[in-house]
């Protein structure tokens, strides 16, 4: 036996019964049923700018999701389409009013920024169960995303990643911000 077998069999031994570990760099913002209470005035300190001048159509249940600011790379608009992109986190609005989502919508956005997200993943639903047909979560989604000035562009996501019921949204990046 030589010195190499045993270094092997040394170091099997040691590492057994270990798993590895899973590398997971994605900011997940956790579902949290909000308990009923005031909540404190917004400033304009602690809210995203909105740009209220874009008009925004509402849309239905199996409309697809499309916008992109002028300059996005073909290559990129397409490779968030297809979502190839890696998403650096991820939003699960199932459940909520219109009122928590647009709260959980602006807390997610300040987190993922304060973090340096470049490609987010939001799950609005389809709204099949609302009573108007139109699904509002969606429709709150679509505006917010309109308006907001640090998004590049967003669309509908691919079937495997929740198709119409969701959206992935491409983030400008800290050093294009004007």
């Amino acid at each position: 036996m030589t010195t190499e077998d045993d270094d092997s069999a040394l170091f099997r031994a040691s590492i057994q019964g270990t798993q590895p570990l899973v590398k997971n760099n994605t900011l997940h913002h956790s579902k949290v049923v909000p308990k009923a209470r005031r909540r404190p005035q917004e400033t304009e300190s602690n809210r995203l700018p909105i740009n209220q001048d874009v008009g925004v159509q509402p849309v239905n249940s199996d409309c697809q999701l499309s916008y992109f600011q002028a300059g996005l790379q073909p290559k990129t608009w397409h490779q968030l389409r297809q979502g190839k992109l890696a998403i650096d986190a991820e939003l699960d609005l199932h459940g909520y009013t219109v009122d928590e989502a647009e709260h959980q919508l602006d807390s997610f956005f300040q987190q993922a920024l304060a973090h340096h997200c470049r490609v987010i993943h939001i799950i609005h639903g389809k709204g099949l169960t609302s009573l108007n047909a139109e699904p509002p979560v969606k429709n709150l989604v679509n505006r917010f995303l309109s308006r907001c000035p640090v998004v590049l562009a967003f669309c509908s996501a691919p079937k495997h990643q929740g198709g119409a019921g969701a959206v992935n949204v491409l983030l400008k990046s800290p050093e294009r911000e004007v």
